[in-house]
């Protein structure tokens, strides 16, 4: 089956603070949950890829960096709103109380 990847934005109430969910999914190996703990320290390889793709493992910790810096959570879950299969993972972003939420001219939200 051909590699497929879903990327699907909700927006989130969460905590009182209004933001978005980020789901990034796909339809690959996934990952076991015994390694879940493991997937965003650095130079951590998954079994599912240790022997088949190439990498230094450091991927996931550089995103947890980024979005934490961001003031975010990335999370593994069980299952997406894609239903691919595979992989999936939440990036909840939250909006700063101090601004204020424009759609860009142009764009559309559906």
């Amino acid at each position: 089956e051909d590699p497929k990847v879903k990327l699907t934005l909700e927006p989130n109430d969460a905590l009182v603070k209004v933001g978005v969910s980020i789901f990034i999914e796909d339809n690959g190996p996934g990952i076991p949950p015994l390694e879940r703990e493991n997937v965003f320290e650095r130079g951590y390889r998954g079994s599912a890829v240790k022997n088949r793709i190439s990498g230094d493992g450091i991927g996931l910790a550089v995103c947890r960096e980024l979005i934490s810096r961001m003031g975010g959570v990335v999370e593994i879950l069980d299952r997406g709103p894609g239903m691919l299969g595979g992989a999936t993972f939440c990036i909840t972003l939250f909006r700063n109380p101090n601004t204020s939420l424009k759609q860009p001219s142009g764009a559309q939200i559906t």
